[in-house]
């Protein structure tokens, strides 16, 4: 086979040379051709050469250029001639074309799928032969199957040539092996961690019941580089891997791994000095920074803290501040001395801000959300609240902000793009809810909302929806309709007109009435709002074994009552919230001057809190909920309503209870109510896979009969898991909870629809 090779270059050599060698050095090149070539373009080949017209011969370019059109593969023969012309020379490049391939055959498989193989291949059959993409789908095939556990596998290509039928026959053998399995990870020289706490920053894992454990070298080269970053992180900045084992049970597929590591000392934050910064003192400097004098050094803490210079400056207008961290390294002492340098550079304003990418919101209802304004110096905070807000309406999928130059150098224009979603809906079915049973919906619904704008009525940022339900417990219709900006001042309206009825055990409870509402920010976080409310709440078909408590509830009676509330919102997403809090408070107050049959106050405060508890589990979020309120007799009345009292138990409250289940009960053991409740909720979610989250909670509260009455021996508890899906007919939650005190568990199921 060698020297078949060799006599195959000298022929090659010798007819290169026997065209050119009477042409002369130097002389011009007044032409250029190629011949020979059918299937690969003369574009292809030209623009893989050197030799140019105009150019003067070069025998040197010319062998250049031959080795370039070998190796893209395609050639199995290249000659170059080389004739006068024209007072010059005439150069023409002369190919062999390689054959078509007729057929590759893939011989030897039995882990892996052929179709699997004959996707990661760039040759398919009709492709004109090339060795340079052959030798890559062997590598490429090789690789498939080291990833797949197969560390021993050998891929071979032979390459059959039917010179008559002028193709060619590719037949790759593959050599299997057994999978590779980690059997074995030992860490040696680590004696400030434990090795199973360096071994949870690996990818390479051993083999068991929950993990392959396949070998991949690509991802043992990255362990030592996370290794040696884990280390430099924990102030060992000297640490260096001194040595690696890899023993190979080729018998059983087993590999086993030793991983030698020198940690060094360990070293602390010495001096912090602050160069550069005449606009803002060292102080304010220095109360941005989180890793401090005496301090474990990390070069990632350096990072951050060097970010968060950068943000201070950014806050104040100053978006192109340079902000640099130097180290000196005090061997002896095993100090690092930091000193961050800064380059201020000069204030920066907001010149226009444009927005794009909304084809159906009208330009107003993007532009009154935004906290920033041209003119205004540029303030990152403020860009991220606004995109924020942008993005809580409730109108896009993504919401994202891009700086371009503006008239002068200390001026910018600040560009949204938005992308839009659809805000309307025309749904119906049916479901089933753990408090309601069964139900049938059908539903109209627009979030993008805007009366003056027919036929299409959408672009004005208002809300309207009309609803009907139908149920085996409870039938439910209403109309609501809201104008976030009425009059084009932040001043929230709106109005809503329902008529409900449900069936409970021993009375049906029915409510006719309507809401009017108006809200007004009353800060960038927080808004005040007053609501009238008027209601007809009917207490019909009473069981005739009902207890007195019930009975003297039955007939029709009117509530007239004014509600205000005050409420901060802070969470970064309204709709998955991951970070802030929403506290909110209201009093209400019925009958008196507002008339109606009905006179009592009731107060009720809630602060709910998200937080990202993990730095490795970002997407772990922790919620924390407290609710509590009170109501109470109002005026000459001795007697709050059934139906206004609290209740607990159910899935929006206490889980692993039923429906009301938690409070006050009368001699049958049916709900009564409480005049004061409280609540906590502490509720870990986690994603699974796409649109679905898991979640691990802990409830517990009770409800008291009389007004500002706390009891400990009324609180219930439960724990429990849960999953929450996130599907195009809306969100459905699914939760099981274990009521500690009674010693049963529940299934709580509710489901929404998109509106």
């Amino acid at each position: 086979m060698k020297t078949k090779r060799i006599i195959l270059f000298l022929s090659l050599a010798l007819s290169f040379m026997s065209s050119i060698v009477w042409a002369e050095e130097g002389k011009e090149i007044k032409a250029l051709d190629v011949s020979g070539n059918s299937r690969v373009s003369t574009l292809i080949i030209l623009s893989n050469i050197k030799t140019k017209v105009g150019d003067n011969f070069s025998s040197l370019v010319i062998r250049e250029d031959v080795k370039r059109l070998y190796g893209l593969g395609y050639f199995s023969d290249v000659e170059v001639d080389v004739t006068d012309y024209k007072g010059g020379v005439k150069v023409t490049f002369i190919v062999k074309e390689e054959f078509l391939i007729k057929k590759i055959n893939l011989v030897g498989i039995k882990a892996l799928k052929e179709k699997t193989l004959r996707e990661v291949m760039v040759l398919t059959t009709g492709d004109v032969f090339n060795k340079r993409l052959l030798n890559e789908d062997v590598k490429k095939i090789t690789s498939l199957y080291q990833e797949k556990g197969y560390y021993l596998v050998k891929v071979k290509a032979e390459v059959e040539r039917l010179n008559k039928e002028q193709k060619v026959i590719i037949n790759i053998t593959i050599e299997e092996g057994v999978g590779v399995r980690v059997k074995e990870i030992k860490i040696e020289g680590n004696h400030s961690f434990p090795g199973k706490r360096i071994k949870k920053i690996m990818a390479t894992r051993v083999a068991g019941f929950f993990t392959r454990g396949v070998f991949k070298e690509e991802d043992f080269q990255g362990d030592l580089e996370r290794i040696i970053s884990f280390y430099q992180n924990q102030g060992f900045i000297k640490a260096r891997i001194v040595d690696t084992q890899k023993r190979l049970d080729k018998s059983k597929g087993r590999i086993y791994l030793t991983i030698k590591i020198e940690e060094g000392p360990r070293f602390e934050v010495g001096k912090i000095n602050l160069k550069g910064n005449a606009l803002f003192s060292d102080k304010k400097l220095r109360n941005e920074l989180k890793m401090l004098e005496g301090d474990i050094y990390s070069p990632e803490g350096l990072k951050q803290d060097v970010a968060r210079i950068k943000v201070y400056y950014a806050h104040k207008g100053y978006i192109f501040a340079k902000v640099d961290g130097e180290t000196n390294v005090e061997e002896k002492e095993k100090k690092v001395n930091i000193t961050y340098q800064i380059v201020e550079d000069g204030l920066v304003y907001i010149e226009m801000i444009e927005i794009k990418g909304n084809t159906k919101t009208k330009d107003k209802v993007l532009r009154r959300e935004l906290t920033i304004k041209p003119g205004d110096i540029f303030d990152a905070r403020k860009i991220e609240r606004s995109r924020q807000k942008l993005y809580n309406l409730g109108y896009f999928d993504e919401v994202s902000y891009y700086i371009t130059p503006g008239s002068v150098p200390n001026k910018k224009n600040l560009v949204f793009e938005v992308g839009e979603r659809k805000t309307g809906s025309f749904m119906f079915g049916f479901g089933y809810s753990s408090v309601d049973n069964f139900i049938g919906f059908i539903e109209l619904s627009q979030n993008n909302f805007d009366i003056k704008n027919p036929p299409t009525f959408t672009g004005g940022g208002q809300k309207v929806r009309i609803r009907a339900q139908l149920g085996t417990e409870k039938t439910d219709y209403d109309l609501s309709f809201t104008e976030p900006w009425l009059f084009d001042r932040p001043l929230s309206f709106g109005f809503d007109i329902y008529n409900t009825t449900r069936k409970w055990t021993d009375y049906d409870e029915g409510r006719q009435g309507g809401r009017l509402r108006l809200s007004y920010p009353l800060g960038e976080f927080t808004r005040g709002s007053l609501a009238y409310k008027l209601e007809d709440v009917g207490i019909s078909r009473v069981d005739k074994d009902a207890s007195s408590q019930i009975k003297q509830e039955e007939g029709t009676f009117t509530t007239s009552s004014l509600k205000m509330g005050l409420i901060k919102d802070t969470r970064d997403n309204v709709l998955d919230p991951t970070n802030g809090y929403k506290n909110s408070i209201s009093a209400e107050i019925a009958g008196g001057l507002f008339g109606g049959d009905r006179d009592f106050t009731k107060y009720i405060g809630e602060t709910s809190w998200y937080f990202k508890t993990f730095k490795r589990w970002e997407k772990l979020i922790l919620n924390l909920r407290l609710k509590g309120g009170l109501v109470e007799e109002y005026g000459d009345t001795d007697y709050v309503p059934i139906y206004e009292r609290f209740y607990l138990g159910g899935a929006n409250s206490i889980r692993g209870y039923a429906y009301r289940d938690i409070g006050p009960k009368d001699e049958k053991g049916e709900p009564l109510g409480g005049k004061t409740f409280l609540q906590f909720n502490a509720e870990y979610t986690y994603p699974i896979v796409r649109n679905i989250k898991g979640a691990i909670f802990f409830d517990s509260g009770g409800v008291w009969a009389d007004a500002w009455s706390f009891d400990s021996s009324g609180i219930e508890s439960g724990v429990g898991i849960g999953l929450r899906l996130n599907l195009p007919i809306g969100p459905i939650r699914l939760d099981y909870g274990y009521g500690i005190n009674r010693g049963k568990g529940r299934v709580h199921f509710t489901g929404g629809w998109n509106f």
